[in-house]
């Protein structure tokens, strides 16, 4: 099958709308799968309004790091592997949930340590993984 060529701007609006699908189904489970663990709202924020903050922060820094991937890729004259992607994807998962949960009380969620953190963003990171070579074919 050939590939069209569509816009970059249009890419980017399906990639950053999918990953905060994405996220704020993965997150909004994960807070009723381990509600001690990934506590959504505050006396603050509510419930609904976490739930569209931390998935677009998270897709913001997500859809906003991947250009910088690619500018490495061209750079270095090489393509990173599924599993460079992946681990790619690890660590910036990890990162920006870590700090999307020392805000707290701006944003609406709380994570109960740096390993649940750690576990959702290996969820988080598969589930993109995946998602992001659905939309690149």
């Amino acid at each position: 099958m050939k590939k069209q060529n569509r816009p970059t701007g249009f890419i980017f609006s399906l990639t950053f709308l999918s990953l905060w699908v994405l996220n704020g189904l993965v997150i909004l489970f994960s807070s009723y799968l381990f509600p001690h663990q990934v506590v959504l709202g505050t006396h603050h924020v509510s419930v609904f309004w976490s739930l569209i903050h931390v998935p677009s922060s998270l897709a913001l820094v997500q859809t906003l790091i991947l250009p910088l991937f690619r500018i490495y890729e061209n750079r270095k004259g090489l393509i990173l592997s599924p599993k460079q992607w992946l681990g790619a994807y690890l660590v910036i998962n990890f990162v920006s949930l870590w700090a999307i949960s020392r805000f707290a009380d701006q944003l609406g969620m709380g994570l109960a340590s740096w390993k649940t953190a750690l576990v959702l963003a290996a969820v988080l990171s598969l589930i993109q993984s995946a998602l992001t070579t659905k939309l690149e074919s």
